[in-house]
């Protein structure tokens, strides 16, 4: 059931408490910064149900909201779709495939090359879109 999934993927019985409403806690207060600015969460998943999938949960979750964009670990011509968040829902697209090592930082530094390949919003929504903060990217302006 639905509540299975949520108590298998979010919940422990080794923390008291309810970590999926903590969780929704946590991402709500990150999602902005102090003065109010909304800011851009995106996923990186080795999950090996892909991007999809991870979308699912959160969807079940109600955290989908919170993200803009889940992008596949490894990023390979086998394994290239990914979510992004719209006016409207969620659209699958292909992410960019990675010729180098298979690691999270370099796929945030291929990001910041060409964020316009990793947020497809940005198409979408032109340069006064509310991701409009993604076209001048820098590493140092990324969490992993």
């Amino acid at each position: 059931s639905m509540a299975d999934l949520l108590m298998y993927n979010f919940e422990s019985p080794f923390v008291k408490g309810n970590r999926l409403e903590r969780l929704r806690q946590m991402l709500k207060e990150i999602s902005c910064d102090p003065d109010g600015l909304r800011r851009t969460l995106t996923i990186l998943t080795a999950n090996e149900q892909g991007a999809v999938a991870v979308l699912n949960l959160l969807r079940m979750a109600g955290l989908a909201d919170f993200f803009s964009a889940i992008w596949p670990m490894p990023v390979s011509p086998r394994r290239r779709v990914g979510t992004f968040r719209v006016e409207g829902g969620w659209r699958c697209f292909e992410v960019p495939v990675i010729q180098t090592d298979d690691h999270k930082a370099d796929v945030l530094q291929r990001v910041v090359e060409d964020p316009k390949q990793w947020f497809p919003q940005l198409a979408l929504e032109g340069e006064d879109g509310p991701h409009r903060e993604m076209l001048s990217l820098r590493p140092e302006s990324l969490l992993l």
